[in-house]
């Protein structure tokens, strides 16, 4: 009893000192929340909303089976996990950061995975989106989208070497087989599941923007938490790239201050794999949303543990990625609109992977009872 009313004790003189502290640094916090609110409505909306009703979609309705289906030896003699689960993988490193969390909660909440298998998926389907990191942080900041592309490239490869570690130890999942359905009328089924589907799009749109919002808000949080911290001189001991990192670590959309000496004009090509461990870890605002997202049956120490793993690894392969395509003069790096691609800083894979999804939708395997 003790103990706990200490530990009340401590945490009301935090909140009260919290609370002076933003009535002193009132306009620097109302300049950074802001700058927060801009962002949300300038990137994270943009970039997140369409794709996590999407995403949604895919769950409820079990398209997210269908998705996997191509990659079914991948994940039964590789990941080692239920080939259905794979897509999740796939979708988590396509949409960005909490959404891998998120399917992998709906998942289990529904019964379709068990609670090690979700604990475990955690560590590795957790990563920025290429709209994020090749659009925005390789053509937006760096100048070049295939450093951003090179930085992508690192982090994936990093999470799906965890997914193939920690599947080492795990038994083949065993096979299921496919139910046929009986004879019944295809135009009834038809549009029996056309309103299925269709209200399970509605569904998907009111979750995913509760999701968002969840997203910005505990960003514009953050924005005043970073505020207070630079009024009271957190940061004062350090300058450059330094500041942009210790900033970066609290709040991943920061790193447009780390990304300065990256730039060409200072490290260069040595600051990228920097870069690459920065977006691996995704800031503590990234995790304690990933953390909201959970069931509390899901325990997070392995996802804790499998960040600074994989921190480390983002940096030895975004390292190699670009020692052999940019070092050795296959892919012009560090100019602005070089690159793939130069419009506008816009990342095509989401758009190639819309495509793909759409054409899922619309294929007459939807309305199979297997899936």
């Amino acid at each position: 009893m003790r103990t706990k009313n200490i530990k009340t004790a401590i945490i009301a003189v935090i909140t009260v000192t919290y609370s002076v502290l933003l009535i002193i640094f009132s306009r620097e916090v109302a300049e950074s929340v802001h700058k927060a609110v801009t962002t949300c409505l300038t990137v994270i909306v943009p970039s997140l909303f369409a794709f996590t009703v999407l995403c949604d979609f895919f769950v409820a309705s079990n398209l997210y089976v269908l998705l996997s289906r191509p990659f079914e030896p991948v994940a039964r003699y590789i990941f080692r996990i239920e080939p259905e689960l794979f897509s999740v993988f796939l979708l988590s490193a396509a949409a960005g950061y909490p959404i891998g969390a998120r399917l992998i909660d709906r998942l289990y909440r529904q019964g379709k995975t068990d609670k090690k298998t979700a604990e475990n998926m955690l560590c590795y389907c957790y990563m920025g989106g290429p709209a994020f990191i090749c659009g925005a942080v390789g053509a937006g900041m760096l100048g070049s989208f295939t450093v951003g592309l090179a930085i992508y490239i690192g982090i994936f490869l990093s999470n799906a070497a965890a997914a193939v570690f920690i599947g080492l130890g795990r038994e083949l999942p065993p096979k299921r087989k496919r139910q046929k359905r009986g004879a019944v009328s295809t135009k009834r089924l038809a549009e029996q599941e056309a309103n299925l589907h269709l209200s399970v799009l509605t569904s998907s749109v009111m979750s995913g923007a509760k999701a968002v919002f969840a997203m910005c808000a505990m960003i514009v949080f953050f924005s005043s938490f970073s505020a207070v911290l630079e009024g009271i001189g957190a940061f004062s001991l350090l300058s450059g790239s330094g500041r942009g990192i210790a900033r970066s670590v609290l709040e991943i959309s920061n790193i447009s201050e780390a990304v300065k000496d990256a730039s060409g004009k200072g490290a260069g090509l040595e600051s990228i794999p920097i870069l690459a461990s920065l977006l691996s870890f995704g800031g503590i605002c990234v995790i304690l949303q990933v953390k909201s997202f959970l069931h509390k049956d899901i325990l997070m120490k392995n996802f804790y543990f499998s960040r600074l793993i994989s921190t480390l690894n983002s940096y030895l392969c975004s390292k190699i990625v670009i020692d052999i395509f940019i070092r050795q003069g296959k892919i012009q790096a560090m100019q602005a609109g070089s690159g793939l691609f130069s419009g506008g800083g816009v990342s095509p894979v989401p758009a190639v992977l819309l495509l793909i999804m759409t054409v899922l939708l619309l294929s007459n395997k939807m309305f199979d009872s297997d899936i």
